[in-house]
Order: structure tokens, then sequence, then C-alpha cells
């Protein structure tokens, strides 16, 4: 029998029915504390409980006595307000707990990403029955929005909002995916086969996964976010779009091993992103074979780190507008790639790219039938002299205007087509003495070197 202080939650007098009447529904009238100490639901026996079953009738997510008491509470919020159109309340503080939504409907609205955080308790575990049909255990994400476990299974569902809340995947004190067949564990946002979303004033940080994803289908997300730190388990990006239509974000990712990926099926997508120090790539956007992203506009101002790139654009990737801002980074400035065996490479895109001080050469591009306009300064830093062109050209009937800006006399050379380069044309502009303007080695190409 369930004890009197239980019933006073739920009686038709109580504070969390007034709540739901009013459309807003605080986690704290179900009983979450929020003061960032450990709170299992055993505290609940037997002043309002009497055993783990009967705390189960009224929060159906618990599954055992460890179980956060912010755990149980929120996740109860998030139900009753999904039946009732209710709007689930974080008041100020840190809740130890994690959040699942397996409807649409839903509005979870935080107190502020400054004071209103949802932490994930040390050693959090999560079962679930993955895509192929077997079992998996892991950390969960901190906010999963549809069945991330359930792949292309999961149902499609439509309607969710956050707002003013930090995500802190608590890495130091959870479990990290330790497979690619894992990587669903560990996100600080992730959405599947959701559409509808909408996120501002959310902040991820220290998830094992990424901080923010969207997997399988989603359409219409519209998004503001800072993630930080996250993603080291698995060399994860801190964003992460997956097969997504009419999204709109602005982002900022810092320490993370790669920013921003958009990838299969990216279309009328507009990202704005700041990513700073991403250890391998600031922007990674491709395709596996049989897909393709096109009609999309991403601007990004990518500062250090990016051993690899600054920007990678990859396999399957058309009709689209790139403004890339690439500064101080260890590898190459943006990179576009071009067909190869089973590949498409990038082409029909629109390119405008600034880079600065890269230890790479500004731009190597690889795709196709794109109009590129790039300003480059003094990059290709600590290579030996003469050892790299600014602009190396290895794709076919570009329209190339190309600015050229070096302070150390004769250490860099200008413009180079390889011999694979066809039908290209550019105009060249230098400011200070290259060792050389132009290199021609492929065919049919055209450039002119001006002022």
């Amino acid at each position: 029998m369930k004890m009197l202080s239980s019933m006073l939650w739920f009686a038709p007098s109580g504070a969390a029915c007034a709540s739901v009447a009013n459309k807003e529904l605080s986690v704290t009238s179900l009983g979450a504390i929020g003061d960032g100490r450990s709170h299992p639901v055993s505290e609940w026996i037997p002043a309002r409980y009497p055993d783990l079953a009967a705390i189960r009738v009224d929060y159906p997510d618990v599954r055992t006595l460890e179980d956060e008491i912010d755990f149980a509470a929120i996740n109860k919020a998030v139900r009753v307000a999904a039946t009732r159109g209710a709007v689930v309340v974080l008041p100020a503080g840190t809740y130890l707990a994690w959040i699942y939504v397996r409807s649409g409907g839903v509005t979870v609205k935080g107190a502020g990403s400054d004071v209103c955080r949802l932490k994930l308790p040390p050693r959090a575990r999560h079962l679930l029955t993955a895509e192929d049909g077997r079992p998996l255990a892991g950390t969960p994400c901190v906010v999963e929005v549809g069945d991330i476990g359930a792949g292309h299974r999961a149902p499609p569902l439509s309607g969710f909002t956050l707002s003013g809340v930090t995500l802190d995947g608590n890495r130091s004190a959870t479990r990290a995916p330790r497979t690619t067949r894992e990587d669903v564990f560990g996100w600080g946002l992730a959405f599947t086969n959701f559409s509808n979303a909408r996120y501002t004033d959310v902040v991820a940080v220290e998830c094992h996964a990424g901080g923010i994803g969207t997997f399988i289908t989603s359409r219409a997300h519209v998004g503001e976010a800072r993630v930080e730190s996250c993603g080291g388990a698995l060399g994860h990006p801190g964003f992460d779009v997956n097969s997504s239509q009419d999204g709109r974000w602005q982002i900022t990712v810092d320490d993370c091993p790669y920013g921003v990926r958009l990838l299969d099926n990216c279309w009328n997508c507009n990202v704005e992103a700041r990513i700073n120090r991403a250890a391998l790539a600031g922007l990674v956007c491709d395709n596996q074979r049989t897909n393709q992203s096109h009609s999309s506009t991403v601007t990004a101002d990518i500062r250090g780190g990016c051993r690899n790139a600054g920007a990678q654009i990859g396999d399957g990737w058309s009709q689209s507008a790139f403004r890339l801002d690439v500064s101080d980074v260890a590898g190459i400035g943006v990179s576009s790639i071009g067909p190869g065996p089973g590949m498409r490479g990038e082409s029909d895109n629109r390119f405008v790219v600034t880079t600065a001080r890269c230890g790479g050469q500004s731009a190597l591009i690889g795709g196709s039938r794109g109009t590129w306009r790039i300003s480059s300064t003094d990059d290709a830093v600590g290579q030996p002299k003469g050892a790299l062109f600014a602009i190396d050209v290895l794709g076919s009937g570009n329209i190339l205007d190309i600015g050229v800006v070096v302070t150390v006399a004769r250490r860099l050379r200008g413009l180079v087509f390889r011999p694979g380069a066809r039908k290209n044309r550019a105009i060249f502009r230098a400011r200070g003495e290259l060792l050389e303007s132009i290199n021609d080695q492929g065919w049919g190409n055209s450039a002119d070197a001006v002022g």
C-alpha cells in the first residue's frame, strides 16, 4: 500500500495536478531534488513506499532502488506532460538524471544553461535491444529523443522543445563506449527518427559520444547550442547530423575530435558554426556511396587544432554553398574530395574561403564544376621553403578567383593544376613574393595572373 505522503503528489488538489492544469509541471512537485547529490529512490522506503514494486507503480522508469530520485521524478513529469499537454519545468539546480522522450509533443524548459544542469549519475547504466536484435548495456544519453537503440526500426515521432539547460555526460564517472556497436550510448542530446524539434540555450559537456546527434531521418530541426569536450570515446563529432532535411542550426563546438559533421542525405539545411580546437577536422560533409546531400548552406568559423583539415567536403555533396573562415589550424585549410574508384566526389558547389596561417595549404580542390573565391594569407606555415602551393587543384571544370598574400618572401608557391585537372578557369592575384605563381600540369586550363 502506498504511503500518505506519496498520495499527496497525485491527489486532485495536489501541486502536480494544479501545475498540469496551468500548463506547467515542475519536476520538484514530483519529488526532484536538484542539489547535485545522490538521492536513490531507496530513500523513499519506508516513509513513502513499502518497496520497489510500489515505487514503480508511480514511477515506471525506475528499475532498481539505486536509481536516482531526480531521474524518477523528471521522467515521470515527461510522461505526464506528454499526455496532458503541459510544459516540464526544471528549476535552477543540478539534477542527477537522464531523460527518455518516447512520444511527441513534449516541452522541457530549464531555468537557464548557466544555472540548470542535467548530470548523468556515476555508473549510470542503460539497457536496450539494438537494431540487430541483440541486447546492449552502456551509459545512457543525457536526453534521448526517440529510440536510438532501435535505429531504422524506431517509430517516427514529432514535436519536442528543450531550452535552458546544460547536459553533463559526467564522463569521468561513467563508462565510455568501447566499440562502434556501442555508439548509441553516451550522447548529450540524441534524436532518432524525430521531426519538428527546437532547442535553444542548450550546452552539452563531457559526453563520451558527441554532444548533439540527429540520426536516421529528421525534418525541421531548429537548434542553438554549445558543445564542449565531447566525443572522445570513439572520435565522434561534437555536433552530428545524419539524414536530415530543412534543419537550421547555430552551433559552437570547442575541444572535440571533430567539430560539425553533416552525413548522408542532408537537404535544405542551414548551419552556422564556430569551431575551436577540433583535434582532427572542424567541418566534415560526406555521404556513404548510395546517399547524396544537396541544396544546403554552411557557414563555419574554424580556429585551431584540425591536424587533418579545417574543413573536408566529401563524396556526394552538391549544389550547396560554403562560407569557410579557417585560421591557425595544423592541417590543410579546406579539402574537397574528387571522384575516384566508387566515389562521385563533390560537385557544383559554391565556396567562399578565407584561410590564414594554416599548417598546410589553403585549399586542396578535388571536386568538379565548383565556384571558388579564395583568400589565402601566410598559409603552409612551418613547411619547408617552396614545398607547397597555396592552392592545389586536382578537379575539373572549376571557376576560381584566388588571392594569395605572403609576408615571407619566396617561401610559398601560388597555384598548381595537377595532371588530372581539366578545363578549370582561374584568376590569380598575389601580394608578396612567391617562388612561383602558376604551374599548369593539366589540360585545357586557363589562368590569368592579374594585379
